[in-house]
């Protein structure tokens, strides 16, 4: 049986698809219809399920049979009530002795082999018994007492009562009954098609005609050229005759919708004996009074809903207003309103559904709500998060925000869930519970508040000292303005954020008013920060580098610099001389610092015999043999080598001379190898004129 009604179903599913799909309105039109059509064809299909499994879960039981001790208990076969047993017999019960005669008829009746003539009552001294081949009814003078007739009568009426409920058992569940049935089912299922045939070709040509009356302009009623009623009084009667009959269309449609399988599924019910029972416990259904009692409510719900979806779009679109409520909240707010409304209908039509507190409803209620119970903690948890998110406004859909570690647009907000794109292209979904967690940085909320300055982008830049603040200043806010999306005004302006060891840090800020763009109006922005720079000479640079160059060309692009540019080099400073304190005082001018850059070499290689004679005794000079007179400890030599020094004090100061000698004549090596070519006969004339110098001075 139950897959029969499992095939029934489907099959009238299938059926009521291919009438929606063809006639459902026409494009652009609202899709109310079908929703409704299939809200309409649940219900229907809800109760009628409820219905069958009421009708099985209530079919009697050999262990739950109606009746009391005093009435007695009822024999059944097939779901027939047979005759009453009330009185017991011997050890048995009244209410075992039912249950053990309506297991043996049943038996009898499903026997193929079995014979109704092989029936016969059969006298005892005390008892009337009925059997075929076994024993099915014992008759006692107590049965008959609470009969108030004789024990025959009584055997004689129960034989015949057994007889006629096994041929029709026998009869109804015949082979022939049974294809009679499914061939009568095949009969009503072509006509069942016909009628959906007529319909889906007959609705979409009355909707057809409507919409072409509705697109044909009146023309204004006139009497010799005499107006009496002008067009557009006519087109608006017109159009409103033609809502009202719309209407009735789609109501009648509805009331065949639900009609007609209505009528199809009683007829194939009745068309087999063992859903005779379901087919009249249907049609009782029906007539009282409860299916229309859900359409009623069914038919306010829906259009309720109509109502404030108007109200709601109107809300929405800002043609009205009410204080407090903002624009965004129209959408949400109607979601809500519409799933408590649905809720309360369903509340409300509950009761009146047939099978309503049998025990198949009330074990699929304590499921769902075990299930309900079970998983609806997250999903409460993300609900009300949602809801708080949506009356808090702290996004809606297009805002591009930053939660937690997503930062990308808003492309959808749901109760549960909000969907996050990221720039590149990654949808996040994030649970509401996750995002009223966490901080929310909306960076289009100032787009859309007028109250509100525009967002500032703001980039930051370190540069040297050596660069003139104004002149960033003026670098800086030409590359905010030559970028795409940054707004003129507000007007760009640059902070000094700090002053380091080696560098300022600048930040410029700028204002736009499409946020959605940011990472590209970064990269533009970066972009003509470095090209301004560059074009007006200045190192983007913190300068701990600049300070020890090396004589490496500066960062800027070549086809920035000057023709004549070349790389800068280093600043030379000599040390203090360590070996004769009192020279480097008297010729600090030469041995304090020399500037290789900007001078000639003729200059440069003078200077550097300069600083190395300042480190040499006047002694240790082998191609200048100065007289050193009557000092005993500079006698005239003519060479250093046949000097052989008269104490170890003399010992100690020539072997300083060898040292002095060794290293000025390694400098004159580096000084030749320097000098490219140009010769060094003055530098040796100065040096003599020096050495003279310094025997004077050390004579006296």
């Amino acid at each position: 049986m139950n897959e029969a009604i499992g095939a029934i179903s489907k099959f009238w599913a299938a059926i009521a698809k291919h009438l929606l799909q063809r006639i459902a309105p026409r494009q652009g039109s609202r899709p109310w219809f079908k929703k409704f059509a299939i809200l309409a064809v649940t219900v229907f299909f809800v109760a009628t399920t409820a219905s069958l499994v009421y009708a099985q879960d209530n079919s009697p039981e050999p262990s739950e049979l109606p009746g009391n001790k005093i009435d007695g208990f009822p024999v059944m076969l097939a779901d027939e009530e047979l005759f009453i047993i009330q009185m017991p017999v011997s050890d048995f019960s009244a209410e075992e002795r039912v249950k053990a005669i309506s297991t043996r008829l049943e038996e009898r009746a499903k026997d193929s082999n079995f014979k109704v003539d092989d029936l016969r009552i059969q006298e005892r001294d005390n008892t009337t018994i009925i059997r075929a081949d076994k024993t099915i009814l014992t008759i006692t003078d107590d049965d008959a007492k609470a009969a108030e007739t004789t024990r025959q009568d009584l055997a004689n009426s129960h034989l015949d009562i057994i007889k006629n409920s096994i041929k029709k058992y026998k009869r109804e569940n015949s082979p022939y009954r049974l294809l009679k049935g499914i061939a009568l089912t095949f009969l009503a299922t072509l006509a069942l098609m016909l009628v959906f045939g007529i319909l889906t070709y007959i609705i979409p040509k009355i909707f057809g005609s409507v919409d072409y009356l509705r697109s044909e302009p009146v023309r204004p009623l006139r009497v010799n050229n005499i107006t009496l009623l002008p067009a557009a009084p006519l087109n608006l009667a017109l159009g409103f005759l033609a809502n009202i009959f719309v209407s009735l269309i789609k109501i009648g449609g509805l009331i065949l919708l639900v009609a007609i399988p209505v009528a199809y599924i009683t007829a194939v019910l009745n068309f087999f004996p063992s859903t005779q029972d379901m087919a009249g416990e249907i049609l009782a259904y029906i007539n009282t009074g409860q299916v229309l009692t859900i359409g009623l409510v069914l038919l306010i719900t829906y259009y309720t809903l109509i109502v404030l979806r108007v109200v709601f779009a109107e809300l929405g679109r800002g043609t009205m207003s009410f204080a407090g409520f903002h624009a965004e909240w129209a959408e949400p707010t109607y979601k809500l309103v519409k799933f408590f409304i649905m809720v309360l209908s369903t509340i409300v039509i509950f009761p009146y559904l047939p099978g309503y507190g049998s025990p198949a409803f009330q074990g699929i209620s304590i499921f769902v709500g075990i299930l309900v119970s079970l998983g609806s903690s997250g999903a409460a948890s993300n609900i009300v998060s949602g809801i708080i998110l949506i009356y808090t406004r702290a996004f809606k859909k297009g805002d591009f925000v930053n939660i937690g570690d997503a930062s990308g647009t808003i492309v959808e907000e749901t109760l549960l869930v909000t969907r996050v794109c990221t720039p590149k292209n990654v949808v996040i979904t994030i649970p509401n519970s996750t995002v009223i967690g966490s901080n929310i940085v909306n960076y289009s909320s100032t787009s859309r508040d007028e109250a509100i300055p525009p967002l500032v982008l703001h980039a930051a830049v370190t540069l040297g000292y050596d660069v003139p603040w104004r002149k960033v200043y003026r670098v800086l806010n030409e590359a905010a303005r030559a970028t795409e999306h940054i707004m003129e005004e507000p007007e760009t302006f640059v902070l000094q954020t700090s002053l380091d060891d080696f560098y300022v840090s600048y930040e410029l800020n700028a204002y736009t008013d499409r946020p959605d763009l940011m990472p590209s109006i970064y990269s533009e922005l970066f972009q003509n920060i470095q090209d301004r720079c560059n074009e007006a000479d200045i190192e983007i640079l913190s300068p701990h580098y600049s300070a020890v160059r090396d004589g490496h060309q500066i960062t800027i692009p070549e086809n920035y610099l000057p023709e004549d540019y070349t790389p800068p080099a280093f600043r030379v400073e000599t040390i203090n001389n360590f070996l004769n304190p009192q020279a480097d005082m008297q010729n600090g001018a030469n041995a304090s610092e020399a500037i290789l850059e900007g001078k000639t070499l003729e200059e440069d290689k003078s200077n550097e015999a300069d600083k190395l004679e300042t480190f040499l005794p006047e002694y240790a000079i082998e191609e200048e043999k100065p007289n050193r007179g009557n000092n005993p400890e500079f006698p005239e030599l003519d060479d250093l080598e046949n000097y052989k020094p008269n104490s170890d004090n003399e010992s100690e100061t020539l072997l300083q001379g060898n040292d002095l000698e060794e290293d000025l004549l390694s400098g004159d090596n580096d000084l030749e190898k320097s000098s490219e070519g140009v010769g060094i006969e003055a530098s040796r004339r100065k040096r003599s004129k020096k050495s003279e110098s310094l025997n004077k001075r050390s004579s006296s």
